[in-house]
Formats: structure tokens, sequence, C-alpha cells
């Protein structure tokens, strides 16, 4: 009976020294104004940091929503991964930008994370894209002239 009373208080020891998922670090999207000229090849980017431990691999999912940017028209919005080899921090999404020919007001799209493994995520999971319109912008410089 004392063996047992041991190991019980041993294991409940452990438990709360270490919470399932204590030691992975987490992963989160650095806070910024975010925003991309429409141009031609223009590739919007978006930083993931990375704090914590940092002596495994992990690789962080990524989704992309539109709101008045509308995905396949004004940008390419498959969702991804991005994997942090050991010892790395910093990260970037890259969004490839559609340029058209329309004048149209500025639009906007979120990047969010999905899951990682082997990190948590942290507290800033989504962040607001915007696309600044070519068209838009070369008219109202026009008009300030």
């Amino acid at each position: 009976m004392k063996v047992f009373c041991i190991y019980l208080v041993a294991a409940i020891v452990a438990a709360r020294a270490d919470p399932p998922g204590g030691d992975d670090g987490r992963v989160f999207l650095h806070t910024e104004p975010y925003e991309v000229n429409e141009e031609p090849n223009a590739v919007a980017r978006v930083r993931i940091d990375r704090e914590g431990p940092t002596d495994r691999r992990t690789t962080v999912n990524y989704t992309l929503l539109p709101d008045t940017a509308t995905a396949g028209h004004d940008f390419n919005g498959r969702p991804g991964s991005i994997t942090f080899e050991v010892d790395e921090t910093t990260h970037y999404i890259s969004i490839p930008i559609i340029d058209d020919d329309e004048m149209e007001s500025n639009e906007m799209f979120e990047v969010c994370l999905d899951g990682a493994d082997n990190a948590l995520l942290g507290a800033t999971t989504c962040v607001a894209m915007y696309i600044i319109d070519d068209e838009l912008k070369a008219y109202l410089e026009a008009a300030r002239h």
C-alpha cells in the first residue's frame, strides 16, 4: 500500500509540474498593420513568430478568409502550412495578390492560424491584410494635382 501511495503522489506532482503541452512553446501572428499594393507580381507577407523552446520542428497550418477581397479574384486564397526547423523563430506566409484593371475600393482578407504540431497557438491567431487598389490610388493622386 505504501508503494502505491508513493507512485500516486509522484504521478500527481509530475502532472502538476508538467501540464500537457506546457513545454511546446507558442506560435502567433506578429501584429502590425498589414497592407499590400495591388500591382503586378505583388505578394503580401504576414509574419509568424515562435517563442519558447525551439529544439523541435514545428509545423503551423494557416487559412485565408475572404472579407471584401475575394479568393481567386483578388488574392490566391489557398490554405497552407509553414514549418519551423530547429532554432528558427520567425517565418513569413506569402500570399500572391492578383492585379486587375478595375477601379475599386481597397479590400481586405484575413490570415488565420489553424493549428500547429509541437506548439500551442498564441494570443494573435488572425490578422487583417488590406489590398490597396492601384487604379483608385492613381486616380486619387491625379485628382490632387
